[in-house]
C-alpha cells in the first residue's frame, strides 16, 4: 500500500548501509511507529508489507559532507489522513539510522513528499483496485479476534488499529459508538452495515 523511494547522495552510503536505510522504512516500521506494541492487527500489517516496497536510489548531491534525503511516498487513497504520520515517522527513522532520532527534526536535510494515488490509479494482480477493494482486503486480513478497546481508545472494527479517542473518526450506529483510524474505514464499515440490513 506504500511505495517508498529514498534518494541518497552518491557515494555516501555503501550497499549494506542502503539496505539498512531501506529496512528502517518498511510499512511495518513506518505505520506502526512502535515496534514493541504496534497497535495494529498483525494480519493487516502483513498485508501492508506484501503490497509495499522500498527502493533506495543514489543521486548526485550538492553537498557530500552532510547526507541529504529526498523521500517520495506513494499512498493509495489515504495520503491526506496519513501524511503527517508518514513525514514524522520517516524523518525519525532516518535520524535513527544516523544515530540521532531527533537530528533531522532540527536540520532540514530530509524532504518527504507524500503523494496520493487517485482512486482507481492503484493496481495489483492485473486489476485496478479502488479504495473499497483495498478495504475489503484489509478487513479480511485481520488475524486478531475483535478486542475490547483499552481505556481512552477505540479499536477500529475494519482494520483493527488502536486509535486514541481524541484522534478517532467516530460514528454511532444503533446506540453504539465506533471509532476509526480514518474516514475511509468509517465509510467502509457503515456501507457494510447497511448492506447487512438489506
Amino acid at each position: 500500500m506504500l511505495f517508498i523511494e529514498l534518494f541518497v547522495p552518491s557515494g555516501v552510503f555503501g550497499p549494506d548501509e542502503r539496505r539498512r536505510l531501506a529496512g528502517q522504512l518498511t510499512s511495518r516500521k513506518i505505520l506502526t511507529g512502535d515496534d514493541s506494541d504496534p497497535g495494529a492487527d498483525p494480519g493487516v500489517i502483513r498485508l501492508y508489507e506484501s503490497l509495499s516496497d522500498v527502493v533506495v536510489h543514489e543521486a548526485p548531491a550538492p553537498r557530500a559532507d552532510q547526507p541529504c534525503y529526498v523521500v517520495n511516498v506513494y499512498v493509495a487513497a489515504w495520503a491526506k489522513e496519513i501524511g503527517e504520520h508518514l513525514v514524522r515517522e520517516i524523518t525519525r527513522r532516518l535520524g535513527e539510522a544516523e544515530g540521532d532520532p531527533e537530528r533531522l527534526f532540527r536540520e532540514p536535510r530530509a524532504l518527504v513528499h507524500v503523494i496520493g494515488v487517485p482512486d482507481g490509479g492503484y493496481g495489483f494482480a492485473g486489476k485496478v483496485r479502488r479504495s473499497t477493494d483495498v478495504l475489503d482486503l484489509i478487513d479480511r486480513a485481520k488475524s486478531r479476534r475483535p478486542e475490547e478497546a483499552p481505556e481512552g481508545m477505540f479499536v477500529d472494527p475494519v482494520c483493527g488499529a488502536r486509535v486514541p479517542a481524541g484522534e478517532a473518526v467516530v460514528t454511532e450506529i444503533d446506540g453504539t459508538t465506533y471509532g476509526f483510524c480514518c474516514a475511509h474505514c468509517r465509510a467502509h464499515f457503515t456501507r457494510r452495515r447497511l448492506q447487512e440490513q438489506t
